[in-house]
């Protein structure tokens, strides 16, 4: 018998299931499944509980249950496995639908949204969560090739771990002025413009 891919989506907003969507029409022969928790579990119009309440969730070790029986998967041998982002990880339900997995034998690969990307067009969502991913890896290993050039002629160990310290202090000021000073104003404006349209 030939193995199949599973694609298993969690989607708080409907962003994640779309993209999976978009994902399921290039891999014809791709099984979906939703990844579901009992209804009431999440504040589906309030993003800040959702997080409290996923926090809470995750310092107690209680996951919700899974409201969709998970399928049989030695049929499987690639689950792709979406998520929002919540708290720069994987949403709670996803982690739960991952601790099933543990006789599986097959390969998991992952792909996320998150909040950066809810103002795109449906068409454009898989593109632009692709470029936020790709720009948070970059930006990491940027920050930390400089953190290590600074640092990596140190011979003295704790002036160099003082040092690097000190460069990501830098780096993470700079990035707060340009939050602060460029990005901010700039939804502001777009928000004013929108108002007066």
């Amino acid at each position: 018998m030939e193995k199949k891919i599973l694609i298993a989506t969690y989607s708080w907003s409907g962003h994640t299931k779309r993209l999976a969507d978009q994902i399921a029409k290039l891999l014809p022969g791709a099984d979906q499944y939703q990844i579901a928790v009992p209804a009431g579990t999440y504040d589906l119009t309030d993003m800040y509980a959702t997080s409290d309440r996923a926090k809470n969730q995750l310092a107690t070790g209680e996951l919700p249950p899974l409201a969709n029986p998970i399928p049989e998967l030695d049929q499987y041998n690639l689950i792709l496995v979406g998520s929002p982002v919540w708290s720069g990880q994987p949403a709670v339900p996803v982690k739960q639908f991952l601790n099933q997995l543990t006789n599986f034998a097959g390969y998991l690969a992952p792909f996320y949204t998150d909040a950066g990307v809810a103002n795109t067009l449906p068409e454009d969502a898989g593109a632009a969560s692709g470029l936020i991913n790709t720009i948070h890896q970059i930006g990491s290993s940027v920050g930390l090739a400089l953190i290590v050039g600074v640092t990596g002629g140190m011979t003295h160990g704790v002036a160099s771990y003082r040092q690097s310290l000190l460069m990501s202090t830098i780096c993470a000021a700079i990035a707060l002025v340009i939050i602060v000073f460029v990005v901010i104003p700039g939804e502001q404006r777009k928000n004013q413009l929108k108002l007066k349209h």
